[in-house]
């Protein structure tokens, strides 16, 4: 496994990752890092209006700038690598990553499949359909990291079927100017040095009123994976650069109104898988196939809010432009198909490229209104709208087939999409003698998915003709239901035990070269939903010295979306159900004003639960039964920190 050894500076320094390393962070009156250091209590927006974190039925990690900034997390890997229960099970590369949270997994990759994890930036949805892998934001100039573990349905829709992760950014201050510089170097054990640089500045324009907070930043990553068969040394590097603004209006006591763009660029030089080998277990690839990924994501966000007193009205209006490429040079599979064609008179290393596009187009519309005040009835009503249009295929041409095929059209798959839902949704909840919050809620969507699919090229249709294409239309329905239930008791204000059940679904898709060139394959995969049971327990002990958190939980997961294999090709299933169970565990301890200490882990067993027959998998058909394993669904994660702090000078030093 790789390593990364850090430092840096954030005018003053700035270091923190998986080994010991001491750094100074002229940050220290910062707010945020004041309520922490003093054990007060964490305020979130998990259920989109502000509560107490103990007081949420759910188990939730809330990390803080503060804690972000001293392990050094700059991507979403750093938040997993911290977060029990949470996990990437990915083939290797950065773009591939593939969130599970609770094992709610089948495999290492996600495919063209909806993430089963919903990520969102504030309050916008990163990956509300179907794609090619998970929006990977760098965590610049955020306030905290929400990790919403179980299914959120009901207030985030589709996606979120095993959880969501919100990423609360910093707002513009309209009254104080401010601004921050950061660097980094570090080194990869068994690769290469990495470097980093970060600016955000803060300007009120008019004050009190009108205020612009923007930031930039680029990363270089070295890789550390060595492909064996060429020779090449930590292949898997990685550059990323990008930025974001926002424009923060306080019209009134009553009215604001935050305009906001992000962009993000990223080059991932090999998106392939790797292996461990050797007896230091370093992470090497055998692959013949030089593969690349290039991604870029533009979005605009538009936020209103009006408090009319007794209640609130919440506005978001985002346009998401997102261009995915998958790159690839292969050197040696279609060499072997030309072998093959020709009676292996004609196998030599040659060349073939492969480019597979994912491009998509999405508006999304929220509209809420929520109650205000102290009262014991608080609710939330709203509706939402997705319009995406996404364009995808394969093009795959290779000269070594022109002598036998008369050209080198390999693969031609092009896919105009578009995806539509409706959605309603509305919660409430009544607090009994300020002591038993009983929630419910429930939201209803109306999703329809409609591909134009062209096929063309040898290996789809199976002709010698370059003009030979088939053109197929797809369509499919899914009205998803999802309701959620709690019911909190607090015997103390730092202290609470819930119990809630909660349904999260994912989209259904279409495959799209089903009926191309003989393939025996059905048109649609349906969605699938899970049902999650769970208890727990939060606690604040010793005047908020100590933290804690324990649940226990119970999923029911049916119609699982799996990738499956027939004699032609590949394409997405349904098959069976499985059950989930586990227990999981939180705690920080201040032990002195300097020294803090801190655990987590998650205990799970995840199975097959229902007999299913004749699935086709790689390794041939197969058949699973009761007590399987689910693949790349991990039964244990654990993982500890100790930290120690004090001021030299103006400047606070921890470890």
């Amino acid at each position: 496994m790789h390593m990364r050894y850090l430092c840096g500076t954030a005018i003053a320094l700035l270091a923190a990752t998986a080994q010991p390393v001491f750094a100074a962070d002229a940050a220290a009156s910062d707010s945020t890092e004041t309520k922490e250091l003093l054990g007060n209590e964490i305020i979130v927006t998990a259920s989109k209006r502000e509560q107490r974190l103990i007081d949420v039925p759910a188990s939730i990690v809330a990390v803080t700038d503060v804690d972000l900034r001293r392990r050094g997390a700059t991507e979403l890997r750093d938040i997993l690598a911290n977060t029990a229960g949470v996990n990437n099970p990915s083939a290797g590369a950065r773009s591939l990553a593939n969130i599970t949270i609770r094992g709610v997994t089948t495999g290492t990759v996600s495919g063209i499949r909806q993430n089963t994890v919903q990520q969102l930036y504030d309050d916008i949805p990163l990956d509300p359909t179907a794609n090619a892998g998970t929006t990977n934001l760098r965590l610049i100039d955020v306030e905290r990291v929400e990790v919403l573990r179980g299914p959120q349905g009901t207030l985030f829709g589709s996606g979120s079927l095993a959880g969501a992760l919100r990423y609360v950014t910093r707002k513009p201050d309209v009254d104080t100017a401010s601004g921050r510089i950061e660097g980094s170097v570090s080194f990869t054990k068994d690769g290469g040095t990495n470097g980093s640089g970060q600016a955000t500045v803060n300007i009120p324009l008019i004050p009190g009123k009108l205020a612009l907070r923007a930031s930039g930043y680029a990363f270089g990553d070295a890789g550390w994976v060595d492909n064996q068969r060429t020779g090449r040394k930590d292949e898997n590097g990685s550059e990323t650069y990008g930025g974001r603004a926002t424009l923060h209006w306080q019209a009134t006591e009553t009215f604001q109104a935050d305009l906001s763009w992000l962009y993000q660029s990223i080059f991932d030089k090999s998106n392939g898988g790797s292996n461990y080998d050797g007896p230091d277990h370093n992470q090497v690839t055998i692959g013949r196939v030089d593969t690349a990924f290039k991604g870029r994501n533009s979005i605009v966000g538009l936020n209103l809010k009006y408090d009319a007193g007794s209640f609130t009205v919440t506005s978001q209006s985002t346009y998401h432009d997102r261009k995915l490429r998958y790159i690839s040079q292969n050197g040696y599979y279609f060499p072997l198909v030309t072998g093959i064609l020709s009676g292996f008179q004609n196998v030599q290393e040659g060349y073939s490229s492969d480019i597979s596009p994912n491009n998509g187009k999405i508006f999304t519309q929220e509209l809420r209104i929520a109650s205000s005040g102290t009262g014991p009835f608080k609710w939330t009503v709203g509706g939402f709208y997705l319009d995406a249009d996404i364009t995808a295929g394969q093009f795959a041409r290779s000269p070594d087939l022109v002598p036998i095929l008369g050209g080198d059209n390999v693969v031609d798959l092009n896919i105009k999409g578009r995806q539509i839902e409706y959605a309603g949704f509305g919660e409430a909840t009544y607090t009994l003698g300020d002591k038993i919050d009983l929630s419910a809620g429930v939201r209803v969507s109306r999703v329809t998915l409609r591909n134009d699919v062209r096929t063309g090229g040898f290996l789809p249709v199976f002709s010698l003709d370059p003009a030979a294409y088939v053109n197929k239309t797809f369509n499919q329905r899914n009205t998803p239901v999802t309701p959620h239930f709690s019911i909190t008791w607090r015997p103390t204000q730092d202290l609470s035990l819930y119990a809630a059940a909660a349904r999260g679904y994912r989209v259904g898709g279409i495959n799209v070269t089903s009926g191309v060139g003989g393939r025996r394959t059905p048109e649609t995969y349906n969605s699938d939903s899970l049902w999650n049971y769970e208890v727990g327990v939060k606690g604040r002990l010793f005047d908020g010295r100590l933290d804690f958190a324990l649940a226990g939980y119970y999923i029911d997961w049916k119609d699982i979306q799996v990738s499956l294999v027939n004699n032609i090709g590949q394409y997405t299933g349904n098959a069976g159900r499985a059950h989930l169970y586990g227990v999981e565990f939180e705690g920080t301890a201040r032990l002195t004003d300097h020294f803090t200490l801190g655990a987590a882990f998650n205990f799970a067993s995840n199975e097959i639960a229902q007999r299913t027959e004749g699935l086709g998998t790689a390794a041939g058909v197969v058949t699973v039964v009761p007590g399987d394993k689910l693949a790349a669904s991990p039964e244990s994660q654990a993982n500890g920190f100790a930290e120690y702090r004090f001021d030299l000078g103006k400047a606070q030093v921890y470890a």
